[in-house]
């Protein structure tokens, strides 16, 4: 049996997304587990290997789909680190790119943000509470 066997053998095609979803282990996170070359690897790297050929040792596989345990090659791109954080709906800086409001619901626009000198946006109406609350500690 082939590796191409083996991983066709692990992934249903799903077909509203296109997506090849993974049905082998799993990681923690949702990553595919595959034993490939010796060594278990992410299954959606092995896909691409097979597929499109070798991975750049500089580079890493992102998913387009954003599923985790999405090993379609036509679903996987060759881009650099930052690449791949910049497009993840869900790291921590582009989750807080995209609130237009603070934890309290006021609107972070123009009039009511600004910034720290480490780039971090802030509620004018929260600081402006705050520091009132801190004052009547004081006195």
């Amino acid at each position: 049996m082939t590796d191409l066997d083996r991983l066709f053998a692990k992934c249903t095609p799903e077909p509203n997304s296109g997506c090849w979803l993974w049905t082998g282990a799993l990681s923690r996170i949702g990553y595919s587990s595959f034993r490939f070359r010796g060594t278990t690897q992410l299954g959606h790297r092995v896909s691409y290997i097979l597929h499109r050929g070798e991975i750049p040792d500089d580079l890493e596989i992102d998913h387009l789909c954003c599923m985790r345990c999405c090993v379609n090659p036509e679903h996987l791109e060759v881009v650099t680190r930052a690449q791949n954080i910049n497009r993840s709906p869900r790291t921590l800086p582009n989750v807080r790119r995209a609130q237009t409001h603070c934890r309290y619901g006021h609107l972070f626009d123009a009039a009511n943000t600004y910034r720290t000198k480490a780039g971090k946006r802030v509620c004018r109406i929260c600081a402006r509470d705050r520091m009132r609350g801190y004052r009547a500690e004081k006195v």
